[in-house]
């Protein structure tokens, strides 16, 4: 690891918050020591572990080491979630469990969502204090996280399972979308598209905090080796590329025939609205119950 750089001798109330903060701190509610790791919650959580985790003020190359650290290991913690969540999400596919489906996406949903914001206090990170930590973190990339790449195996599977309950209903995924029937595989579609949006944020939030920090350009590796230019590509790839490739096959079949032109008369031969799209939210009441 790279020598710390000096920042300056802290004040004197600075030194005895610190030495507050890093010891064991008495509370009069519980008439205990918290910090030392021996409560039941503490125990529970392995706090004291847990916080040794990263790298102690003595051993920071810069202040900001702490905060890049730290999100970091949220976001591995987050995907660990994430990922257990998706195991749990093809076998409720797999078992034709509809409100089951909808209600784990939309857990996995709030996971991204929470992740993304997570990653927003970065952004606060200047890049001449990136290019510090930098030096510290060998070659590595997101390329390299156990968390993003079990997703990207996890979204795969997903779409098996997802692919597999259609040809149980005996039905294509092109039919499903111009007749909206039956209702619980639109849902199912809409609320696994809403999850690919997520991750997608998710992705494009990464992607801009990697050019606020050390800027995207062809000529600017990743420490991996790989030109930052590559992310604006990453950043498009969705977990369910065929959710998307639907809507293209419904556009090149799109005709102006049954419309009128702006401002002309309507007349009751104009073609009839389709059914609304049914939403994640609709109520499912055409859908195999769960358990049946």
């Amino acid at each position: 690891m790279g020598a710390r750089q000096d920042f300056g001798p802290l004040s004197t109330r600075a030194k005895r918050l610190q030495a507050v903060i890093d010891g064991p701190i008495h509370v009069p509610e519980i008439d205990a020591e918290v910090g030392k790791g021996e409560l039941d919650y503490e125990v529970y959580l392995r706090t004291s572990e847990l916080l040794s985790l990263q790298h102690s003020t003595d051993e920071r190359c810069h202040p900001d080491e702490l905060a890049f650290q730290v999100v970091h290991q949220v976001q591995e913690l987050w995907l660990r979630l994430l990922n257990q969540r998706l195991v749990a999400l093809v076998d409720l596919i797999d078992a034709d469990a509809p409100s089951s489906v909808h209600r784990t996406i939309n857990r996995c949903v709030v996971i991204l969502e929470s992740m993304c914001s997570s990653m927003d206090s970065l952004s606060t990170l200047m890049p001449a204090d990136f290019q510090i930590i930098r030096r510290n973190l060998g070659d590595g990339s997101g390329l390299q996280s156990p968390g993003y790449a079990a997703l990207r195996q996890a979204g795969a599977v997903v779409e098996e399972a997802r692919q597999a309950c259609f040809e149980r209903a005996g039905v294509s995924l092109e039919t499903v979308y111009r007749t909206h029937e039956p209702e619980y595989l639109v849902a199912l579609c809409e609320s696994l598209l809403d999850l690919d949006v997520a991750y997608q944020r998710w992705l494009v939030a990464h992607f801009y905090l990697v050019r606020r920090t050390i800027g995207v350009h062809r000529d600017v590796p990743a420490l991996d080796g790989y030109p930052t230019k590559a992310l604006e590509v990453r950043m498009k790839r969705p977990l369910f590329p065929e959710l998307w490739d639907v809507r293209v096959a419904l556009t090149r079949g799109w005709n102006r025939e049954g419309g009128v032109a702006p401002g002309a008369p309507r007349s009751e031969t104009l073609e009839s609205p389709a059914p609304r799209q049914a939403r994640a939210s609709d109520t499912l009441a055409d859908a195999p119950r769960d358990g049946e």
